[in-house]
């Protein structure tokens, strides 16, 4: 979307990230929230609540619920994680990767960085633990690599053949 609806990707950015994304401590790291949690969240601050109270967002996992166990694990962080890469700030990516770093188990294989499954989705303290193999072997990477508004830059301005040759 960002490639053919930037300015308007970029004003949805703030709303759709309400309750998805949320600050998790004083070193940077932010936490991907659960669907149902980021939908409590926005339904409480659209009741007046504080959107950067701690107390919302516990509100909000109490509201949601203990997550659900899926057998098939929907890539939500690595939706996220690439959306926040092409839109989103640079802290923000920065703490979404600090948040893989630190609760989704990264591993080294013959050279390449991946993240392995894992099927709980957060741990006791609401940390998202849940790792499936698009956001491990692909998602992750992509948003490391990515820069801002970098899929729009690649469809606006295309390599030319004779750039490559």
């Amino acid at each position: 979307m960002n490639s053919w609806s930037s300015e308007e990707i970029h004003a949805l950015y703030p709303a759709q990230s309400l309750g998805v994304l949320s600050s998790a401590d004083k070193d940077g790291r932010v936490n991907a929230n659960s669907r149902a949690v980021g939908s409590a969240f926005r339904t409480l601050v659209k009741e007046g609540a504080d959107p950067d109270a701690p107390a919302t967002l516990h509100s909000a996992r109490e509201i949601a619920g203990p997550p659900a166990k899926s057998t098939f694990s929907y890539p939500d962080f690595g939706y996220v994680v690439q959306w926040v890469s092409e839109v989103g700030s640079a802290a923000t990516l920065d703490g979404l990767l600090r948040h893989a770093d630190v609760f989704l188990s990264p591993t080294w294989e013959r050279g390449g960085l991946f993240y392995p499954r894992y099927d709980e989705p957060e741990n006791a303290a609401g940390n998202w633990t849940r790792m499936d193999s698009y956001t491990g072997n692909a998602a992750t990477g992509y948003a490391r690599l990515n820069v801002a508004d970098g899929q729009r830059k690649m469809w606006e301005a295309p390599w030319k053949k004779e750039k490559h040759l």
